[in-house]
């Protein structure tokens, strides 16, 4: 067995692992081959976007454009007695929370309070219709849980078209609800691709109808043609990610390990260049390991999910490895999930 924080064979680590987004393998964290992570809960997302359509459905505004989910850090000795407030207010377990093989439906410990309330019939407060990727990515599905759930709780009948992450079934998709005149309350859009959905966002604004964007910030280009954001802060679960790897470095070289240059030599596993949360993450992440002296490498841009995880990865440590690799970052759990078996391939011990 392992003992936490302890590679499988007992001898020393040679690379710490530092992600985001509570998506990969857990038992990665408990073994102490992966550092730590930040908590990102796609049901409470659900839930937010919900909410913030209703404020401004029901005022006519929304009083902060910018509504974030929060992304705590967490580190492979804490996870397990971790929880957080939904925005149900309810407090929820970190293993039901994460997207790590569960589905994303949080496991209530403590329930709020309950207050006298009269009953909201389905459908009784209007129509949403939702763009997001498609529920066969555990992630989505948790969000497409939360979106579901708190929108029939709070009277709105709900319909969510899926896509491939494929901006051009998506675009399709938007064409057509336009062509049978589809008169939702509010749209509530997930781009497939930030950039290359500025078009389709564009046509459903022009509907008249308010458009609530989720999951990805908004670029500058599309925030007129928005009500508001409600989802992740992307720049802040990168940020503290570096500062998670910083902290695991300094941890190292205090109990005496060697590293391949003065302050470590970093990679990077990521999402698509195209994709909209990629340059907020990895601006965000260097500003996380400014001034530590933390070298970054190198990164791999293959895309979402393990597989891609690896297979970047193992052509990255193919082109960087003689300069020596100490610390790796994986812009979400399930691309480093991948890396961390192509580093385990490659003969190297990932642990803390």
């Amino acid at each position: 067995g392992y003992t936490v924080g302890v590679p499988a064979d007992g001898a020393d680590a040679d690379v710490i692992a530092v992600g985001t987004v509570c998506n990969g393998d857990r038992q990665l964290l408990d073994e102490g081959r992966q550092y730590g992570t930040t908590l990102q809960a796609p049901l409470l997302e659900g839930q937010l976007a919900i909410q913030v359509a209703d404020e401004y459905l029901t005022n006519g505004s929304i009083e902060n454009f910018l509504n974030f989910t929060p992304n705590p850090k967490v580190r492979y000795n804490e996870w397990q007695d971790f929880t957080l407030e939904g925005f149900d207010g309810n407090n929820y377990t970190m293993d039901s929370l994460c997207t790590w093989g569960s589905s994303g439906q949080g496991e209530v410990v403590e329930e709020a309070a309950e207050e006298e309330a009269a009953a909201v019939e389905p459908g009784s407060k209007g129509t949403i219709i939702a763009f997001t990727p498609a529920r066969s990515e555990r992630y989505v599905n948790g969000l497409i849980q939360g979106l579901a759930t708190e929108a029939e709780n709070a009277g709105y009948d709900i319909t969510i078209l899926e896509n491939e992450f494929n901006q051009a079934q998506q675009d399709e998709q938007v064409q057509q609800q336009l062509a049978i005149g589809a008169e939702p309350d509010i749209w509530i859009w997930w781009p497939a691709e930030g950039a290359a959905g500025l078009g389709s966002l564009r046509d459903l604004h022009s509907t008249g109808i308010p458009v609530l964007q989720i999951n990805q910030l908004p670029t500058e280009d599309a925030e007129p043609f928005v009500v508001g954001y409600a989802g992740p802060d992307d720049a802040l679960r990168a940020r503290n990610a570096g500062e998670m790897m910083v902290e695991a470095r300094d941890a190292w070289v205090e109990a005496g390990k060697e590293l391949s240059s003065e302050g470590g030599n970093a990679i990077g596993v990521t999402y698509p260049v195209a994709y909209g949360g990629y340059p907020l993450s990895i601006n965000a992440y260097m500003e996380g390991i400014e001034g530590s002296g933390v070298d970054f490498i190198g990164e791999s841009n293959e895309g979402f999910g393990s597989q891609n995880g690896y297979n970047g990865a193992a052509a990255l440590i193919a082109q960087v490895q003689d300069q020596g690799i100490d610390l790796i970052y994986g812009m979400d759990d399930a691309i480093l999930q991948g890396a961390i078996q192509a580093l385990e391939e490659a003969g190297y011990t990932v642990g803390v």
